[in-house]
């Protein structure tokens, strides 16, 4: 596995990470692993206001779960895409609906990864880090 610098050094104006998953202990743990990166990590458990919440946070990061409360992650991938203004959020799908159909629909509607769960926190870590990286020219 190709591993990240331990120290990425942030602009004081880089954007946060949007974490959206039902499973609270999902959110927090994102969360807290996110910030001793020293990440800014914001979190929802349903997808009710997360596209206003996009819009005002300007997240360079999205985590989502498909299996979100009101409506599906697959809708708001899809909105959020829709949006020109969106366009260089990283969308990272984080689920458990590992059928093909499922994940040729995501990536077809604009995720840029999708991971299955279970998964292995410290991925995701060096996976979000390396947005990060890439952004800031590492």
């Amino acid at each position: 596995m190709n591993r990240m610098p331990q120290n990425i050094k942030l602009s004081k104006n880089a954007r946060p990470v949007l974490v959206v998953d039902d499973e609270y202990y999902v959110t927090r743990g994102i969360s807290y692993l996110l910030q001793d990166e020293g990440l800014s990590c914001i979190t929802k458990n349903d997808s009710d206001g997360v596209i206003e919440l996009v819009a005002k946070e300007r997240p360079q990061v999205i985590v989502l779960d498909i299996n979100i409360p009101k409506v599906d992650g697959f809708q708001v991938l899809k909105e959020v895409r829709q949006r020109k203004d969106f366009d260089d959020v990283v969308i990272m799908i984080l689920t458990a609906r590992g059928h093909e159909e499922d994940i040729q629909a995501g990536l077809a509607l604009g995720a840029n990864e999708y991971i299955l769960k279970p998964f292995n926190p410290l991925e995701l870590r060096d996976k979000i880090k390396a947005v990060y990286a890439a952004k800031q020219g590492h």
